[in-house]
């Protein structure tokens, strides 16, 4: 079995991780992947790296004529019994490279919390997919509003989690004895994204034994460090930067905080539970899913600093508190291995090539 994979995206953020998951763990059980990628962004350098085939394309959209007709040559020349689109971006070019009428199977995951638009292309490249995956019990919800449930699969996403201990660590200008807060996340300012919060609600601490370590890079770091200086709180946090291994990391804090405003699931959440991190996060989106209020982390409302802020006190003041949870959460961590998420998509691919798909 031969499966295209296809992701144009610039970045390296939770989905391109996922499909590093994937990939590796498909070639482990005799899966013949290709990739189809941008040239030179990091997901297309990590499968050179790791030996995988892949192909770079160069373009300024995806709707590029002189793009689509070379890869639209290039999925002919692979002769894959599958493609597998990745994002909204690679969907809009695998329909408009692969001929209508195609035996080639076309799946999407889909990652982002937003209903479908109602506009005829959407409608279009929707109806000519064999299956679409949610990612979360909330997406699946929002894909059922606009698509066939028997064309709705549903699988979460997962984790790699090390498979030797990990070493404690602490990024630099953070001291041992302080109460320490971790947050993992792009810096980027948008309608998903809410750093206000966070910032506000050490303002509300105003705790001089308390530090916030935000690991991570992105387009709007500067505007974010900004905003940090305007309530008064850059003291009082650490931009650790983007970290391959976050795990060293999580082990060295006393409790994670994931604050947005919308999320599909969050993998950074499940990667700090599998460290035994208690969890603060915002009620929204797929979240609740993997955070159970009062039993392996609570949840606030979001944009609510104040009850944010009672949260981090609660938890920092109640040891015997973050020791159970901290139990409780390396347990249910281990429901979102990588290796599950294989085998899933792995019968997935298998009931769609061999004609049992919808």
């Amino acid at each position: 079995m031969k499966i295209a994979h296809l992701d144009f995206e610039n970045y390296l953020r939770g989905g391109q991780k996922q499909i590093m998951y994937l990939l590796e763990g498909l070639r482990a059980g005799g899966v013949s992947c290709v990739l189809f990628g941008r040239a030179g962004s990091p997901l297309f350098n990590w499968a050179l790296e790791r030996g995988f085939p892949a192909y770079g394309y160069r373009f300024l959209s995806v709707y590029d004529p002189f793009f689509i007709n070379r890869l639209r040559k290039d999925l002919f020349r692979e002769k894959p019994d599958a493609v597998h689109f990745h994002s909204g971006h690679a969907h809009t070019a695998g329909y408009l490279a692969i001929p209508e009428g195609s035996p080639i199977k076309k799946l999407l995951t889909r990652r982002v919390p937003f209903i479908l638009k109602n506009d005829p292309f959407t409608k279009k490249k929707y109806s000519a997919l064999d299956m679409s995956v949610a990612i979360s019990a909330y997406i699946k919800t929002m894909l059922e509003r606009r698509m066939p449930v028997n064309k709705i699969a549903f699988i979460r996403s997962a984790v790699s989690f090390p498979e030797r201990p990990v070493r404690k660590a602490i990024p630099e200008g953070v001291e041992q004895e302080q109460f320490k807060i971790a947050v993992a996340s792009a810096l980027k300012i948008g309608r998903d994204k809410d750093f206000r919060t966070l910032f506000s609600a050490m303002k509300i601490l105003h705790d001089p034994r308390i530090t916030m370590m935000v690991f991570g890079c992105g387009p709007d770091e500067k505007k974010i460090k900004k905003m940090a200086e305007d309530l008064g709180v850059s003291k009082d946090i650490v931009f650790a930067g983007f970290k391959d291994d976050m795990f060293p990391y999580l082990k060295g804090a006393d409790i994670f905080v994931h604050s947005v405003f919308n999320e599909a699931l969050g993998t950074s959440i499940i990667e700090a539970m599998f460290c035994g991190l208690p969890v603060i996060a915002s009620a929204a989106g797929g979240i609740p899913e993997v955070v159970h209020n009062g039993e392996n982390g609570f949840l606030f409302e979001p944009g609510n600093a104040s009850m944010l802020a009672d949260m981090i006190i609660h938890l920092k003041n109640d040891e015997v508190l973050r020791k159970e949870i901290s139990e409780r959460n390396r347990k249910a961590g281990e429901d979102f291995s990588s290796e599950r998420m294989v085998r899933s998509y792995l019968e997935l691919y298998r009931n769609l090539t061999e004609g049992n798909g919808a």
